[in-house]
């Protein structure tokens, strides 16, 4: 993952967010669907240059929740 913008420990590793989390359909941070709402995150690029919206449920999403990983 290459961040697009902003230091690499501000987002979470591409590879362990699940495909809705990755196509910025659910929250990178507790996993709920976004609806029409949300906060974007920031951009990554994976390791074949292809870039990544990552975006959380923002003001709903708890501070301090921890990124949602793929099991």
């Amino acid at each position: 993952m290459i961040p697009v913008g902003r230091p690499a420990g501000d987002l979470p590793d591409l590879d362990r967010l699940t495909p809705a989390q990755q196509m910025g359909i659910a929250c990178v941070r507790c996993g709920r669907r976004l609806g029409a709402s949300g906060l974007r995150l920031g951009l990554v690029r994976d390791r074949w240059g292809h870039v990544f919206i990552l975006w959380a449920c923002a003001p709903h999403c708890p501070v301090g929740t921890t990124f949602f990983h793929r099991r």
